[in-house]
């Protein structure tokens, strides 16, 4: 796919088409790492770590598990 380069501010940029956005999950305010490598230009998305607080904020009562038996306290375990 051919696309142009246009000036942004004192820098130049690229677009990246919707399709190909969504191909490999990116949207705006997506980090990624720019590479050159052997005079090529690579954009890799990079990979999110995972805040807690997000990860619980996903939990809703059609994906939550039931609780799972680890057995009798064998030691001073307050349940």
């Amino acid at each position: 796919m051919e696309i142009q380069i246009k000036k942004w501010g004192n820098s130049l940029g690229i677009r990246i088409p919707q399709a190909i956005a969504n191909q490999i999950n990116i949207k705006e305010g997506s980090k990624i790492n720019l590479v050159l490598n052997k005079n090529k230009i690579e954009l890799i998305p990079t990979i999110s770590e995972y805040r807690l607080d997000d990860l619980i904020a996903l939990i809703n009562e059609s994906n939550i598990h039931n609780e799972i038996s680890t057995g009798e306290a064998r030691g001073n375990e307050i349940w």
